[in-house]
């Protein structure tokens, strides 16, 4: 029996001993780098305190303080940010419940209710962007180029922008992503198209010029690197806020794109093509790196050429 005040009876520790234990998803595998973030979040809140202790009161302030975070967008995050937190606070309290053996009870936290993104650009619309961006000058050739590699490749801003030169292979057919840069934790292999092969081979040629200019430079690591501004800068991937920011707003507005489009916007718009295309959603499922096919079940909505041609077999129908 665990006497309380030992440490053994705190909430950190049943953080702790829950992430030592594998993912449920993936057996053998450890839990992924945002659930571990989200459990120090907590420890560094309520990690102290005694774990039979905690309160719907602790639960109302730990909501409050979400609704107070800012995201990467410098708005608050929304209800499905906030969901993940509740995901590893009822994780670990069950885990306390039934392995640990530490309480019979606690605070139950439900999830909100998240908004569902419905926005998925076309390609045109894609198009639009790339154009404006390409007009801009700077660095706004590199962000044209990111655009189209989201779509064609449907990664994710951080896969996308901080691409190394050696998750390519040789012959530029496939990318190799190792497990810890993936959201998921687990390794991502992908095939690239003519045209992200193009995207690849240019950035990674204009990389090399850089090298052969600027002899101070470190050795590029990755594909897609800054050509001009700061020393710091020269050779290295853009930031997430320096990707999207007043430049990327600019353009989107040019091009006629709403507020609600993101980069990610991309990943949904390459997803919509390829259902539309015909390809299974299983198939979707891994050229997106997703875990599991209920990830992609949101794309079950979207027309398919086969949908398209059998709602013309009542077209010739008189009645």
């Amino acid at each position: 029996m665990r006497r309380r005040n030992s440490g053994e009876t705190t909430f950190a520790f049943a953080v702790n001993d829950w992430c030592k234990k594998s993912s449920t998803k993936r057996p053998g595998q450890p839990k992924s780098k945002g659930f571990m973030d989200k459990g120090d979040w907590f420890k560094r809140r309520i990690g102290s305190k005694q774990i039979e202790d905690i309160s719907d009161q602790d639960v109302k302030k730990l909501v409050a303080e979400l609704r107070s975070i800012k995201g990467r967008t410098r708005e608050t995050i929304g209800a499905s940010g906030i969901n993940g937190y509740i995901t590893v606070y009822n994780a670990v309290m069950n885990h306390a419940v039934h392995e640990l053996k530490m309480i019979q009870s606690f605070p139950r936290w439900l999830k909100g209710a998240e908004e569902v993104r419905e926005y998925y650009p076309e390609v045109s619309e894609i198009g639009l962007l790339i154009n404006e961006l390409k007009t801009m000058g700077f660095q706004n050739p590199l962000r044209a180029d990111l655009v189209a590699m989201g779509f064609h490749t449907q990664l994710r801003n951080t896969n996308a922008r901080t691409l190394r030169i050696d998750e390519v292979s040789r012959d530029l057919n496939f990318l190799s992503i190792p497990a810890r840069r993936m959201k998921n934790n687990r390794h991502f292999e992908r095939p690239l198209n003519q045209e992200a092969k193009k995207i690849v081979q240019r950035n990674i040629e204009r990389g090399y010029a850089l090298q052969a200019k600027y002899s101070w430079l470190d050795p590029i690591e990755h594909v897609f690197v800054q050509d001009s501004g700061t020393v710091s800068s020269i050779g290295k991937p853009l930031t997430q806020s320096a990707l999207v920011g007043r430049s990327w707003h600019i353009a989107t507005k040019r091009a006629g794109l709403p507020e609600s489009f993101t980069y990610h916007s991309l990943r949904h718009a390459g997803a919509t093509f390829l259902v539309r295309e015909g390809i299974d959603l299983k198939m979707v499922a891994t050229l997106l790196g997703h875990s599991s096919e209920s990830s992609t079940w949101r794309y079950r909505h979207v027309s398919t050429k086969e949908s398209q041609r059998a709602s013309e077999l009542t077209s010739g129908v008189n009645l």
